[in-house]
């Protein structure tokens, strides 16, 4: 599967929801911080039912997923940390863009994570990431591997966030301006804080398919 075609640039509009606003832009970050990276490692949070995905470059990638994916790996601002604060699950696919498919997918998740929930996620651990995008309607968060599995975070916790992923800061990156931060927000929308050069277009024509 190739990456996904964003098609025309993200542009802002004074129309529609904030979430729906918001949503091309979160889009880019997320393509940025994890496209052709995988999960490196797990981590419990110390909170019940929280964990902490590492997300970063593989260690030993494959010819086919280093040319495919060298433009994001090249301009990954650094290892990528992704909390899960509601259910989740692993998919056998990415859900149909449909806001109402997609809410399906998220009313059939798991109230409880299981050791068969866990061992469904660390199998996930050598596939590099292949598509990534937020929901339609509200912020449930999905990430395609390689395998054409699913890693899919729901994205509407009531009062509570539901999914976070930030940058860990670097000695290159310590002015807290430059930091990458999206959170998935009460009401299940997205706030995002990135650096101020960043642009959210960056790989619109690298997307487009070229003669």
């Amino acid at each position: 599967m190739e990456p996904p075609d964003s098609g025309d640039s993200v542009t802002t509009s004074s129309s529609g929801s904030t979430y729906e606003r918001d949503r091309p832009y979160a889009e880019a970050m997320l393509r940025r911080l994890c496209l052709g990276a995988e999960i490196a490692g797990v981590y419990w949070s110390g909170f019940p039912d929280v964990l902490t995905l590492y997300i970063d470059d593989s260690l030993f990638p494959d010819k086919e997923a280093r040319d495919r994916f060298s433009h994001y790996q090249n301009l990954r601002p650094g290892e990528c940390w992704l909390m899960l604060e509601h259910k989740w699950a692993v998919l056998d696919a990415m859900p149909f863009a449909d806001a109402e498919h997609e809410q399906a997918a998220a009313d059939s998740l798991p109230e409880a994570i299981t050791y068969s929930h866990l061992g469904e996620l660390a199998s996930l651990h050598d596939q590099s990431i292949v598509a990534i995008r937020l929901g339609i309607a509200v912020g449930h968060l999905m990430l395609q591997f390689d395998s054409g599995r699913c890693l899919f975070i729901h994205g509407d916790h009531g009062m509570y966030e539901a999914w976070e992923i930030r940058v860990t800061p670097t000695r290159e990156h310590p002015d807290p301006e430059k930091r990458w931060l999206l959170v998935n927000i009460p009401g299940g929308e997205v706030a995002k804080w990135t650096p101020d050069d960043f642009d959210p277009n960056f790989d619109t024509e690298w997307q487009r398919p070229h003669e």
